[in-house]
């Protein structure tokens, strides 16, 4: 039998897994021999054993991992929102912008002149 990625897998998936894996040393298994029959390492599976001890099998579901979206965002929620209001009622040309329609260099601008906030336009060529 192929064993998958454990990576590969969704958290529900992981977390039976991780029960599974439990349950398995529970009924004396050894950590080692777990960790074969899951397809992960044997240190893997003592992490688990110890937040299993800790909390029992809550303990066992999956964090998420990373920055959150919130956490890189250079503008509040509103002035998120005065900004789209400003776009929704104005084309450029009202809100004194040199361009007809709205570009991400026009919105780049208007961000730049209302909140003095610097932002990046990814893979800007300079053509708009």
């Amino acid at each position: 039998m192929d064993k998958e990625d454990f990576r590969t897998v969704g958290e529900s998936t992981r977390f039976l897994l991780r029960k599974r894996a439990i349950q398995l040393c529970l009924s004396g298994k050894k950590q080692y021999e777990v960790a074969q029959l899951i397809g992960v390492k044997k240190e893997t599976v003592c992490h688990w054993n110890k937040r299993y001890k800790k909390v029992d099998f809550p303990a066992l579901k999956g964090k998420k991992t990373g920055v959150k979206s919130e956490d890189k965002k250079l503008l509040s929620p509103q002035q998120e929102k005065e900004i789209q209001n400003m776009i929704i009622d104005k084309m450029p040309d009202q809100l004194k912008r040199d361009y007809a329609l709205w570009t991400r260099k026009a919105v780049k601008e208007l961000v730049e002149r209302e909140f003095k906030v610097v932002l990046a336009i990814t893979g800007y060529s300079g053509a708009n």
